[in-house]
C-alpha cells in the first residue's frame, strides 16, 4: 500500500489507509516495529471498516522524533497525524504489546474520541512491579537479556525502552476506558521459558480485566499474536464493531 505522508512536529509520519466504512481502526504497533506488524491483521479488517496502520516518528517511512519516545508522547503525535491527514473520530484503537500502553494513554486523554480498544498481549504496568517483588531472580535475568537485545536494536528501539519506565509512570495515571468498549487478549505462552514470570504476567492480566470490566481473551500462543492468530485480533475487532 502506498502511504498517504503528513507532517507532525517537523517530520514526516506516513499512514497506511485500507478499506471503507463509518468506524476507523488504529493499529498500533509493539516496541520498534512499523506498520509491517500488521500485514496478516490490516487485510482482513479492510473489508469491515476503514483501517489504518502507521509508522510511528523514528520508525519504517517516517522520518525522526525531537521528542522522548514515551507512550503519551507516540500518542500526541499520532493523534496529530490524524487530525493533519483528515481522519476523524471515533477511533477503535488496537494495540500490541508496548503498543497497549500508547493506545491506553490516548483512550484516557481523549475518551471522546474513542469507539473501542483492543489490548493484544500488552505490557501492563504492575506486572513490572510484581515481577521486582515475587521473581526478583528471574526478572533480573530477563532484564538483562532484554538489555543486550535493545543494544542491537535501532535507535528508535533504544529510546522507547529508555523512555519505559517514564511510560509506566503515565500508565499509572491513566483511567480505563469503559470496560464494554475494552478486549483484552493474553498469550498464554509469553515468558514460557520462565514458569513464575509466565504465571504472573497472566495474573496480572487477569486482574486488570476484573478491575475494569474488560472482555479477557486468552490464547495458546506466544507474544506474536498479529502475526500467528490474526483472526483472534479480528475477532475482537468484529465484537466491537458491533457495539458502535
Amino acid at each position: 500500500m502506498p502511504p498517504k505522508v503528513v507532517e507532525v512536529e517537523g517530520s514526516r509520519m506516513a499512514f497506511y489507509p485500507a478499506g471503507s466504512g463509518t468506524a476507523t481502526i488504529i493499529l498500533e504497533s509493539g516496541f520498534g516495529a512499523d506498520h509491517r506488524a500488521w500485514t496478516d491483521v490490516q487485510p482482513l479488517l479492510a473489508g469491515k471498516a476503514r483501517v489504518l496502520s502507521y509508522d510511528r516518528l523514528g520508525l519504517g517511512a517516517s522520518g525522526p522524533s525531537k521528542r522522548p519516545r514515551s507512550a503519551a508522547i507516540a500518542a500526541e503525535q499520532l493523534r496529530e497525524g490524524l487530525r493533519q491527514a483528515g481522519i476523524a473520530p471515533p477511533y477503535l484503537l488496537v494495540g500490541h504489546s508496548y503498543g497497549g500502553a500508547i493506545a491506553r494513554v490516548f483512550a484516557d486523554r481523549w475518551p471522546r474520541e474513542l469507539a473501542g480498544l483492543v489490548l493484544v498481549d500488552p505490557a501492563l504496568e504492575d506486572f513490572y512491579t510484581r515481577a521486582t517483588l515475587e521473581a526478583p531472580a528471574e526478572y533480573r535475568a530477563l532484564l538483562e537479556g532484554q538489555l543486550a537485545e535493545d543494544e542491537r536494536a535501532g535507535l528508535t528501539v533504544q529510546r522507547e525502552a529508555l523512555a519505559w519506565e517514564t511510560s509506566k509512570l503515565q500508565l499509572r495515571q491513566t483511567r480505563p476506558a469503559e470496560g464494554s468498549r475494552t478486549v483484552l487478549i493474553s498469550a498464554q505462552q509469553m515468558l514460557a521459558d520462565v514458569p513464575a514470570l509466565q504465571r504472573l504476567w497472566l495474573d496480572v492480566a487477569t486482574q486488570w480485566a476484573k478491575k475494569v470490566g474488560a472482555r479477557h481473551v486468552v490464547l495458546d500462543a506466544g507474544h506474536d499474536i498479529p502475526q500467528r492468530d490474526p483472526m483472534a485480533v479480528v475477532r475482537a475487532v468484529e465484537q466491537l464493531l458491533v457495539q458502535n
